[in-house]
C-alpha cells in the first residue's frame, strides 16, 4: 500500500474522487463509513498486476546446475590436458626417432667417407711407389750414361794432351771449343795463374770466348780495349762493348759504360 501512495495513478485515483466527492457534496455528503468502504472497493489492491505491467522472468538455475557444469568444465579440461600432453609426447618421440635416424645416417657417411680416405691415400702411395721407382730407374740409367761420357771425356782430353805434348786440360778442353774453358784460359793468362803471364794470349782467348757470347769475356775484352793490355787501346771499342753487355743485362757492363761517359 505503501508502494501505491508514491505512484502516478494513486494520485490519479485521489483527483477522481476529490472531484466527486466534491460533486456529491453538493448533493448529498456520504458518510465516513461509506467513504472508506467506496476507496477499498475502487483503490486496487496490494500485488495486483495492474501496476506491474512488467514481468522479471527468473531462473530457476540451483547449486547442483552450477556444480554440475564446473565439473563438466573440469572434465574437459582434464580431457583436452591429456590429449595435449599425449600430443606433446608423440612429436618427443617423433623427433628422437628422427634424430636416432639422422645420427644413424651419419655414420654410416662418415664411416663410408673414412674408407674413401684410406682408398685414395693407398692408391696414392701405390702411384707414389710406382713412379719413385721409375724416377728413380730412369736416374740411375742418366747417371750410367752420365758416367760413361765422363769415361769417354776423359779418356779424349788424355790422348789430346798426350798429342799436344801438354799437362793443361784445361787448354785442351779450351781447343775443343768450349766457352767457359777459353774464359778461364784467358784468366790464366791474364792474370798468370799457372802460366807466364801474356796479355795478348789473354786477348786471344777472350775473344773467341766472347764470340760464343760469354758476357764475362766480352766485359774483359772492353777492359783491355779500355786500358790497352794485349791489345792497342780503343776507348770507343770498349764503350761499345760495355754497350752490348748492358742490353744484355750485365750489371758490369752498365756501370763500365756509365763511368765511360762519365769521363
Amino acid at each position: 500500500m505503501l508502494l501505491l501512495k508514491n505512484s502516478v495513478i494513486y494520485k490519479l485515483v485521489i483527483f477522481i474522487l476529490s472531484v466527486f466527492f466534491s460533486i456529491s457534496a453538493t448533493a448529498s455528503p456520504l458518510s465516513d463509513a461509506e467513504t472508506l468502504a467506496f476507496a477499498s472497493a475502487t483503490i486496487p489492491a496490494e500485488g495486483s498486476t495492474i501496476f506491474d505491467p512488467v514481468k522479471f522472468v527468473r531462473y530457476s538455475q540451483t547449486n547442483a546446475d552450477i556444480a554440475q557444469a564446473q565439473a563438466d568444465m573440469a572434465n574437459e579440461d582434464e580431457i583436452y590436458s591429456a590429449q595435449y600432453q599425449a600430443d606433446i609426447a608423440q612429436a618427443q618421440a617423433d623427433i628422437a626417432q628422427a634424430q636416432a635416424h639422422i645420427s644413424n645416417e651419419d655414420e654410416i657417411y662418415i664411416a663410408q667417407y673414412q674408407a674413401y680416405i684410406a682408398q685414395a691415400q693407398a692408391d696414392i702411395a701405390n702411384v707414389d711407389e710406382i713412379y719413385i721407382a721409375k724416377h728413380q730407374a730412369i736416374l740411375a740409367k742418366h747417371q750410367a750414361s752420365l758416367a760413361q761420357y765422363q769415361a769417354i771425356l776423359a779418356e779424349k782430353l788424355a790422348t789430346s794432351m798426350k798429342s799436344k805434348n801438354t799437362s793443361n786440360s784445361m787448354e785442351v778442353l779450351a781447343e775443343q771449343g768450349s766457352a767457359k774453358a777459353q774464359y778461364l784460359v784467358g784468366e790464366g793468362y791474364f792474370g798468370g795463374f799457372g802460366v807466364h803471364q801474356d796479355y795478348k794470349k789473354a786477348f786471344e782467348w777472350y775473344q773467341k770466348a766472347a764470340n760464343q757470347g760469354h758476357i764475362d769475356a766480352q766485359n774483359n775484352l772492353g777492359r783491355m780495349y779500355l786500358e790497352g793490355n794485349g791489345v792497342r787501346q780503343n776507348k770507343a771499342k770498349a764503350k761499345e762493348i760495355f754497350s752490348k753487355t748492358c742490353d744484355d743485362g750485365d750489371q758490369v757492363g752498365c756501370d763500365n759504360y756509365r763511368l765511360l761517359n762519365q769521363r
